[in-house]
């Protein structure tokens, strides 16, 4: 892990938006329970870690521009438009977003902007947990003539099996944190104990079967 993602990773756990329980787990959408709960809406209000994360994930995506030239910034709706809105302008690069449905009414379109057919696209996310909503957003822009060439997302659970999902895409996953950090950081700092460091590895390798008892 780098400085950078345990950086990301500080910033984060002092702001709250990420949140470590073992002993009380939080539901998720899928109804799934596990023991780390991201809310990276709340970089928005808080401008030195807005700024400090915008940055290290800008520096990121110029360097990923070295071997995946891309023309146009996509944030994912609705937790990815105001990051890839903050990176695109930061990077003088267009953005558009992509909705999770149609508009239900005029134009009833899926990608909001410009999108010009062959573009390159890079692809802005909050979070990648499961990845099926960044994957969903992917395949949308490339029905839609575009040409995604990597999902940049703030915080990568690191679960078993997504970064193959994405790699045959041929759309990698760079991140500004990860799972791996955010632990490492949480336990270094006293957050949370060894024991619970056993229990949240447990969750990572079997997030569908884990049980904290």
């Amino acid at each position: 892990m780098s400085e950078n993602s345990k950086k990301v990773a500080q910033v984060l756990l002092e702001i709250g938006a990420v949140k470590l329980s073992v002993k009380n787990p939080f539901q998720y959408a899928s109804g799934r329970v596990g023991p780390i709960y991201c809310d990276n809406r709340l970089i928005l209000s808080n401008v030195p870690a807005r700024e400090t994360i915008l940055e290290i994930m800008a520096d990121q995506a110029k360097s990923f521009e070295t071997d995946h030239p891309y023309e146009v910034v996509a944030g994912v709706a609705t937790a990815g438009i105001p990051h890839g809105s903050f990176l695109a302008y930061l990077l003088t690069k267009p953005m558009i977003y992509i909705r999770s449905s149609p508009k239900g009414h005029g134009l009833k379109k899926l990608i909001e902007g410009e999108l010009t057919p062959g573009a390159n696209v890079l692809v802005v996310e909050d979070l990648v947990n499961s990845g099926k909503s960044s994957l969903k957003a992917i395949k949308t822009i490339a029905e839609q003539g575009g040409n995604p060439v990597g999902l940049q997302c703030i915080v990568n659970y690191q679960l078993s099996g997504v970064e193959e999902m994405f790699g045959k895409e041929n759309c990698p996953i760079i991140s500004a944190t990860d799972f791996d950090s955010i632990v490492a950081v949480a336990a270094s700092s006293g957050r949370v104990e060894a024991g619970e460091v056993l229990l949240l590895k447990d969750w990572h390798a079997n997030p569908e079967n884990w049980n904290a008892s």
